[in-house]
């Protein structure tokens, strides 16, 4: 018959829970910071692409005394 009182040494599997663990959230932090930094590039650029002057396009303005001229027609 077994000791019921003899513990067993579990000290493999955690320290194979434990390796685990530090590879999953080495793998979930690479994978945040990849997605973040792409994400602020496509950011950067997009905005870029609006600020750039446009050749043969002028911005429109206006002031008040030229829309009373419009509406007076």
């Amino acid at each position: 018959m077994k000791n019921p009182f003899i513990k067993e040494s579990n000290n493999g599997l955690w320290i194979a829970v434990a390796v685990t663990g530090v590879i999953a959230a080495g793998a979930i932090t690479w994978l945040y910071i990849k997605r973040t930094t792409s994400a602020r590039q496509l950011h950067d650029e997009h905005m870029s692409d609006y600020l750039k002057p446009k050749p043969g396009k002028q911005r429109k303005t206006t002031d008040l005394h030229h829309l009373h001229t419009i509406a007076a027609g």
